[in-house]
């Protein structure tokens, strides 16, 4: 791809089950709508320093898809459904900057292990169901903003044994179901 596109466009590569591989410029600042939606032999990505969001269904049913890993600090959205049925996704690094998870956007993944950056929100039923999530870090806050997480977020994570709140856990909001059927 040329170094000059600053958006990967609404179902750009949608459906493109040969694409194992790509290498997204630095120029990139969001990655729209679908732009993956089941490629489902891309394996792995790496998310350029620039973008800021990676849109709604965007990885959706990227079923070979391992390891996401995100340069630099810019990222703040990561929407609705993002990496939904990625069920070999085991890694993902979330930079400080991230603001928001949007629901379901990782929905049955295979992450072992989550770290979600002091200032954000986890929208309900973000990461339902991951049944290979083991340990879950929430990183002190960086600013006065509250962090805070929605009914079902981490719901039915059946194998959630460690879960890590900041130090400074003032303004921290945990809905009753939050944790619903994680039974570890």
């Amino acid at each position: 791809l040329p170094d000059t596109i600053e958006v990967i466009g609404r179902d750009a590569f949608v459906l493109m089950r040969s694409l194992t591989d790509i290498c997204l410029p630095s120029s990139v600042k969001t990655i729209d709508r679908g732009a993956f939606y089941y490629c489902s032999n891309l394996s792995q990505i790496t998310i350029p320093e620039n973008v800021q969001t990676i849109g709604v269904n965007c990885f959706t049913y990227c079923t070979s898809l391992r390891q996401v890993q995100v340069l630099g600090d810019e990222l703040k959205t990561v929407g609705r459904s993002a990496f939904s049925r990625c069920e070999k996704l085991q890694s993902i690094n979330l930079p400080a900057s991230l603001k928001t998870i949007e629901r379901q956007a990782f929905f049955r993944t295979a992450l072992r292990t989550v770290r979600i950056p002091g200032n954000c929100v986890v929208e309900g039923e973000a990461f339902l169901y991951n049944n290979s999530l083991k340990k879950l870090v929430f990183e002190d806050r960086t600013n006065e903003n509250n962090m805070f997480i929605q009914s079902y977020a981490f719901g039915y994570c059946t194998n959630l044994a460690k879960v890590y709140f900041p130090k400074e856990s003032v303004g921290f909001q945990i809905p009753a179901a939050a944790f619903e059927g994680c039974t570890k």
